[in-house]
């Protein structure tokens, strides 16, 4: 008996036959050949030929011996646990013949040509008449040595490969087979990205747009109304669809993959019925035409669904907000307004009308003061006009009197302007009363001419303080009041802080004061 040992490859957990083999698996009728075998992790080893044990003394794990089989002979090797139970099994059969034999090829083919990695191929094969014969995987070099003449192999590429079929004679001639393999990746599976509403909580009549996305391998999407039965088919595997469910509706996305399976997604959206839009059913005024000072009641009544109640003052800005849908409001308007009673519904639609409350205003209006920063500049020079109205419904600054100047943005209470004139001008401010009558007050300021060569200035007038301004201002319109005609400190007026210059109500009146002077001519835009 020939004896050979063998290193470990590696340490199995369970029993394990690495090889099992004959160096020559086809003889001629008195030859012989070594068979080897090695294993691991198990109690002991049989080898088996002929019917028979043929290494009863020494059952290593790994070992050989020479075999002279006189006609085809199939040899086992066993492995056995402590407990003498078989845990691993292989074989190979020797071909005996009388004469040299000829390599025969019976068999070779796969049982698929395409397949996804990692998964299992079937190798049958057949083949008579060689020394040595294996399968090699000629893009990964992985080699299926050793083995017997038949029948099957399973191997488990990953990727697209050739696979060799080597064939050594006994002569030691190589030849080859080539089975071609096409591995491929599988397409991915379908799958939904998203399926979503821009709204789930809807009025009868209002829309909703539905989104979705499919991706992956899919071959269909369709979208189905569960509600009606209504169904859309040949959708984008991206895209939207405007819908308008009248009650509530559930939405089912479907998406049909490649590979058959259906994928379904469903979303729900909720409809209550439409609000009643807003409405007035009254709104009116105790009065409609006051004196001024006087109060007056405003009555109103709404229904609908609504959200909102307001009441705004058109002429003053004032709002009214917070209010009840029915309900009272006291209010004393100063001149004539327009009150707008709002509705806002809970769809977002606004309701509105208007009363028109006419102010009576006995009172004429008055000019408390209308006074220049200076009354005297050179061409281009900047001027400041100062004034304070009493009463005003209206305000208009002129220049020289012609209407066509006439600025209306003034303010009509207390304001100011800065003006440049370019040559001597007179600048008249009107203000309208409740009444309808004009009250106007006048000022001249003064350009100096250009003079042809410098020359030496005369001293200015001292600067007055602001208090005594004031004090002469208050003065001077006193005086005009009662027709005394000037005031004793006009010259001063004049100067009054050295920019602050006065115009007063009289237009001859001494330091620049003038009377106001009224009237019921309609004019410009009254």
């Amino acid at each position: 008996m020939l004896s050979l040992s063998f290193s470990a490859h590696a340490n199995a957990q369970t029993p394990a036959i690495h090889d099992f083999y004959a160096v020559n698996m086809s003889l001629v009728k008195g030859e012989s050949t070594p068979i080897y075998w090695y294993s691991q992790d198990a109690a002991y080893a049989r080898v088996y030929g002929f019917g028979k044990e043929l290494n009863p003394l020494e059952r290593r794990l790994n070992g050989g011996m020479m075999v002279a089989p006189t006609f085809s002979t199939t040899y086992e090797l066993k492995l056995f646990n402590q407990r003498n139970e078989q845990v691993a099994y292989r074989m190979f059969t020797i071909i005996v013949t009388d004469s040299e034999p000829v390599v025969e090829v019976k068999k070779f083919h796969l049982d698929a040509v395409q397949k996804v990695p990692g998964q299992a191929m079937r190798f049958e094969y057949e083949v008579t008449g060689f020394k040595e014969l294996s399968i090699t995987d000629t893009v990964t070099g992985q080699t299926y040595n050793h083995l017997n003449f038949c029948c099957s192999i399973d191997v488990y590429p990953t990727v697209s490969t050739v696979f060799a079929l080597r064939i050594i004679d006994r002569q030691g001639q190589l030849t080859q087979y080539y089975q071609s393999v096409d591995v491929y990746l599988p397409p991915p599976p379908a799958r939904i990205d998203y399926f979503s509403a821009s709204q789930t909580d809807i009025f009868a009549g209002a829309s909703v747009t539905l989104s979705w996305k499919a991706a992956g391998s899919w071959q269909a999407v369709s979208l189905i109304d569960r509600t009606t039965g209504r169904v859309y088919n040949q959708l984008a595997g991206e895209g939207q669809l405007t819908v308008a469910p009248s009650v509530p509706t559930v939405y089912a996305l479907q998406i049909q993959g490649s590979d058959g399976q259906i994928l379904s997604s469903e979303l729900l959206v909720r409809v209550t019925p439409a609000p009643m839009p807003p409405s007035i059913d009254q709104f009116q005024s105790s009065r409609t035409e006051i004196n001024a000072g006087e109060s007056i009641s405003l009555f109103w009544k709404s229904h609908g669904s609504i959200a909102s109640v307001k009441i705004l003052d058109k002429t003053s800005g004032q709002i009214y907000s917070g209010l009840p849908t029915e309900g009272q409001l006291a209010v004393t308007p100063t001149r004539s307004t327009l009150y707008t009673l709002q509705l806002v519904g809970t769809n977002g639609q606004v309701t509105t009308f208007d009363i028109l409350i006419q102010v009576n205003d006995p009172r004429p209006a008055s000019i408390e003061y209308f006074v220049a920063s200076t009354l005297e500049v050179n061409p281009g020079e900047p001027v400041t006009l100062y004034w304070k109205t009493q009463a005003a419904m209206d305000a208009a600054l002129l220049v020289d009197q012609n209407a066509a100047t006439a600025d209306f943005s003034i303010p009509f209470g207390t304001g100011s302007v800065q003006v440049y004139p370019a040559k001597t001008s007179l600048y008249t401010l009107k203000v309208l009363s409740p009444n309808g009558q004009i009250v106007e007050a006048s000022l001249s300021i003064r350009v100096r001419p250009v003079a042809p060569e410098a020359t030496p200035q005369a001293p200015q007038p001292q600067d007055v303080p602001a208090a005594v301004c004031s004090a002469l201002v208050s003065a001077s319109a006193a005086a005009s009041s009662r027709g005394s005609g000037a005031s004793a400190s006009a010259s001063v007026v004049a100067n009054c802080g050295r920019s602050f210059a006065s115009s007063s109500a009289s237009a001859s009146a001494v330091g620049g004061f003038a009377s106001a002077s009224a009237s019921s001519s309609s004019w410009i835009r009254w």
